[in-house]
């Protein structure tokens, strides 16, 4: 074990799965997995995001030695690299901590975030060849009523924003009420509703939030649809 590992043992004994040192990375590649440790509710949380992210394409990798170098993090957590930048290819890491908002003195809130080195990112912009679009207003909120309708929500969402539509959805649980009381104050252009009616007919209710009329829209191929809608304005 490394001097630095040593050190902090006692205090933060994880900091020793992310230590590059080769006397560390031995000692590390015969010890158990963490994620055989996981109890029943966070192992039914993992897969559930798990699950979230292959519906929206996500090519994640389980990595079972990534460590945050703060001790408030619970659950998961994540980074994002990019193999064009080189070696320091990490562009961004954070993960849940819900348990940080209270210990602070505030209430029991769930939450998450995650830090993204600039420099690196810029960096990985002009690699791609990435240009800033205009932030301007939404496009389409998506509201959505149960849980079978937000994992839909989930690669719909996705979906739109692959197809460069400006897209946003509820991440609070709130009521249909208030979803479409905060879909009206970020003043986008149209409102998708999801629920277990619309499942069922595999057909999405859309409402122009400035004429106020609805229409069904198929889900297959709804960015599309969508797209031609707008050129109609």
């Amino acid at each position: 074990m490394c001097p630095a590992c040593r050190e902090r043992y006692e205090r933060n004994p994880l900091r020793l799965l992310d230590c590059k040192e080769d006397s560390c990375r031995a000692l590390v590649a015969g010890a158990p997995s963490v994620l055989k440790s996981l109890c029943d509710d966070c192992a039914s949380h993992f897969e559930r995001l798990r699950g979230y992210l292959a519906a929206m394409g996500v090519d994640a990798v389980v990595d079972p030695l990534i460590v945050r170098g703060l001790d408030y993090y619970t659950r998961t957590v994540f980074e994002i690299v990019a193999t064009e930048i080189g070696a320091q290819s990490a562009v961004c890491g954070g993960g849940r901590y819900d348990g940080l908002i209270a210990q602070v003195g505030g209430p029991d809130t769930p939450a998450m975030g995650f830090g993204m080195g600039m420099e690196r990112l810029l960096l990985l912009m002009e690699k791609r060849g990435v240009v800033p679009p205009d932030p301007g207003l939404l496009d389409v909120y998506v509201v959505t009523l149960g849980d079978a309708a937000r994992a839909a929500a989930v690669q719909m969402v996705s979906g739109l924003r692959e197809a460069g539509l400006r897209t946003d959805w509820d991440h609070a649980g709130r009521s249909m009420k208030a979803q479409f009381k905060y879909a009206d104050r970020t003043g986008c252009r149209f409102v998708l509703v999801l629920g277990e009616d619309e499942l069922a007919q595999g057909a999405a209710t859309l409402r122009d939030m400035a004429a106020g009329r609805e229409r069904k829209v198929p889900m297959d191929g709804i960015a599309g649809t969508l797209k031609a809608i707008m050129g109609e304005k």
